[in-house]
């Protein structure tokens, strides 16, 4: 008999097999507890005080916007072969949204549930997860996915939004520059250069769910060549209620700072230097935890603090489009105190060093190779609670990397093949390979089809490795098949050495087109091929590579510039996810089929803004979460150039409904009620 172990179910004896969400939420919970559609939408409007003016990018100039995460060096998005989306600056602003995990809900094909102010499911093409495993995320070239769950403490990327140049989201795997982890998308987050914010910014709100937020930066030149900026920022989130009622839950503090420094040579040799540190409360937040002698769990209050802080150096140079070479090292501290169960702390120092260099070659100089090399160190220290502890209980990891890529020119201008791959040794599985191929078709300059064939994988986690967790406490009589005894033992989830990395082979296929002056077309047909994926078996206890799903969809997006002061946009998804019946994973249930997103953007006039959102998710049955719409819409006023004032409602349609549930462990679902908030932005 199989039965999925959630809530607060009796753990009967008999052999259970849990899904992968579950298994990854058990241990890593325990251990850390729309409309768009526009590719780079709408207006492209940079801080008044920056002395830019606000101006309406058309159709061909989006097209046209360079990105860096598929080809690892400029690229204009109409020349990409791969399904990419760019959050530009404006989107965000013009989205409302006041944190990265709420701003994806822009991406097509993302699915982005909240589950309480400081916790969010993340997933791209299904097996939408709390830590979102099979996601790499970048923050200006540093990784921050935690090899505790290979997942993202989504609550620590708490960034400074006016900050943020763009953000450049694959969906699907891009392993092949990445590595290990880029399964089903990357995130890529950059920063604006520090001459792009100079003088003084001073920005605060009040609202029903950001309760008080504030934020002030200054930046400024040192001399023709090089400039700064430093930050501080404070936000405060109110508490979820639960759907049952009765509680609340994990009201969220966040304290950051920062700076970032560039120079530019006189021979246009740039050199970043940059770093931020944060502290961060959560309120009490109500857990699951097993209780010796009974059967069933019991709720416990806990609280969880996180402090980290990174530091990052950068040297390069670019010798023109197709030339150019840079290095980079970081180092990067974390804490987390009491996640997921109560009394577990686990601190954590890494040091990441990566070189890359790009260079022509061919007859004609028109072919483009790119070779990297990197190094990463990991080494945690832990204290074990009552029920989760890892052995060994300190570990250091050390992962070698390098990837070879070329860009082949097969016919001038209109035929390219984008091949390479990936080359990594880990301490959990040893060698790895990720190989992709891309072959784009340019028609004319409007239009491009392209197809790709990759392949990536995602390493096991410490848990996975080392993790010993006390899931439940099972009647030994029941164990046997016969009566209950009164006499109970732990039921021990123990981490294995001997599990491997989990495969994807994906294929794509899509065309992008720009139709007229107004209107842009984006299409992505994929089929993901999952095999080995990690399950978890009881009472064994052990994990295990019998997993293998199948994950098929497509997704679309397109905008309208209906004239010089309207854009709109839409996008629609749908995936299917088929596992094996036998070896099942669960995720199937998991994942929303359908979502489709519409967005607004109206300059009503010179000074005064109308944005709206209309987000549509779909059921998620394995969860009981019913079908959403959510209406978002804002008002910015700009009664001067260097003032804007924005006043935001959102979920206008519901007065609270429940996103995403974390059942394993949450003593109930939370609902996110409708909300409203006013902020000021002064710029000097």
């Amino acid at each position: 008999m199989e039965q999925r172990l959630t809530g607060n179910r009796t753990a009967r004896g008999v052999r259970h097999r849990w899904t992968r969400t579950t298994v990854l939420e058990t241990v890593a919970a325990c251990v850390a507890a729309g409309l768009t559609v526009q590719p780079a939408t709408a207006q492209t409007v940079e801080a008044a005080g920056d002395g830019e003016d606000f101006s309406v990018l058309d159709i061909e100039q989006l097209m046209q916007i360079e990105v860096t995460s598929v080809a690892g060096r400029e690229q204009t998005l109409l020349d990409t072969p791969a399904a990419i989306h760019v959050l530009t600056a404006d989107d965000i602003r013009r989205s409302g949204h006041r944190s990265i995990p709420e701003a994806l809900r822009l991406v097509p094909g993302f699915t982005v549930g909240r589950i309480s102010p400081s916790i969010w499911a993340i997933g791209s093409r299904g097996f939408a997860d709390r830590f979102a495993n099979d996601l790499l995320v970048l923050i200006d070239g540093r990784t921050v996915y935690d090899p505790l769950f290979s997942g993202t403490f989504w609550n620590v990327q708490d960034l400074m939004l006016e900050d943020l140049d763009r953000i450049e989201v694959i969906r699907g795997p891009g392993a092949t520059l990445w590595g290990a982890n880029a399964v089903n998308g990357v995130i890529n987050i950059t920063s604006k250069p520090a001459e792009d914010t100079l003088g003084l910014l001073l920005t605060g709100g009040v609202g029903s769910l950001d309760q008080g937020f504030g934020a002030v930066r200054y930046g400024g030149r040192i001399d023709e060549r090089s400039a700064f900026r430093v930050f501080a920022k404070y936000d405060n989130h109110a508490a979820f209620d639960a759907l049952s009622g009765g509680f609340d839950a994990g009201e969220w503090d966040m304290y950051r700072g920062g700076f970032r420094y560039d120079r530019v040579s006189d021979d246009d040799l740039r050199l970043t230097l940059q770093g931020d540190a944060y502290s961060t409360g959560h309120g009490e937040e109500r857990v699951r935890v097993p209780v010796p002698g009974h059967l069933t769990s019991a709720s416990a209050s806990i609280d969880q603090d996180f402090r980290g802080a990174n530091v990052r150096a950068k040297l390069g140079h670019a010798g023109g489009e197709l030339d150019g070479w840079s290095v980079q090292a970081y180092y990067d501290r974390t804490e987390a105190h009491g996640g997921g169960q109560p009394g577990f702390v686990v601190e954590r120092d890494t040091f990441d060093l990566d070189y890359r260099q790009y260079a022509p070659f061919g007859a004609e100089q028109s072919h483009v190779f790119m070779w990297g090399l990197g190094y990463r160190h990991s080494r945690d220290r832990t204290e074990a609670s009552s029920t989760l502890g890892l052995l060994p209980r300190d570990r250091s990891l050390d992962t070698f990397a390098g990837f070879l890529q070329g860009t082949l020119e097969l016919s001038p201008d209109e035929l390219a093949l984008m091949v390479g791959s990936k080359f990594e040794h880990n301490d959990y599985t040893g060698f790895e390979y990720q190989p992709s191929a891309r072959l784009s078709w340019t028609p004319d300059d409007r239009q491009l089809v392209w197809g790709a064939v990759s392949r990536a994988v995602r390493t096991p986690s410490r848990t996975a490795d080392d993790a010993r967790l006390t899931t439940a406490f099972a009647d030994t009589g029941l164990l046997a098949g016969g009566p209950a005894s009164g006499m109970f033992v732990p039921l021990v989830v123990a981490g294995d050495p001997a599990v491997e990395s989990e495969q994807l082979v994906a294929y794509e296929l899509g065309y992008r087109v720009v139709l007229n002056d107004a209107i842009n077309l984006d299409v992505a047909t994929f089929y993901h091929d999952y095999e080995d994926l990690i399950t978890l078996e009881l009472p064994a206890g052990t994990f295990f590579n019998r997993g293998a799903a199948d994950v098929y969809g497509v997704e679309v997006g397109s905008t309208w510039t209906v004239n010089d002061r309207w854009k709109l946009g839409a996008s629609y998804a749908f995936r299917r996810i088929d596992v094996d019946a036998v070896t099942g994973t669960g995720d199937e249930d998991d994942t929303p089929q359908q979502q489709f997103n519409l967005q607004s953007y109206l300059d009503l006039s010179d000074d005064l803004e109308l944005n709206t959102a209309l987000y549509y998710v779909d059921t998620i049955p394995g969860q009981g979460v019913e079908a959403s719409t959510r209406l978002d819409v804002g008002i910015t006023w700009r009664p001067t150039p260097n003032v804007e004032l924005a006043v935001w409602g959102q979920n206008l349609l519901d007065g609270r409904h429940v996103e995403f549930t974390d059942e394993l462990f949450q003593d109930a679902a939370l609902e996110v009620e409708r909300s409203f908030y006013a902020q000021l932005t002064l710029r000097f």
